[in-house]
């Protein structure tokens, strides 16, 4: 495990597009691979970005998502 090249929280929020409170969360829920260090947080890329292939999209209040049948 080479947590040099793990990333701190912003920047893991930055790549998904989300908060920083919204990827503590999914850290809390364990969609993250974290290690703590003295620093802070460090969250593992590689959970980041399954995490960015399975994850639901987020519907806002009022908004509508399009959803496209067949393949």
């Amino acid at each position: 495990m080479d947590i040099l090249q793990w990333w701190t929280v912003p920047t893991a929020a930055k790549r998904l597009g989300i908060s920083a409170v919204s990827t503590y969360r999914a850290i809390a829920f364990g969609r993250l691979r974290v290690v703590e260090t003295p620093l802070g947080v460090l969250v593992d890329p590689a959970s980041v970005e399954e995490y960015a292939r399975t994850r639901r999209p987020v519907r806002h209040k009022g908004e509508r998502v399009a959803v496209a049948v067949g393949a």
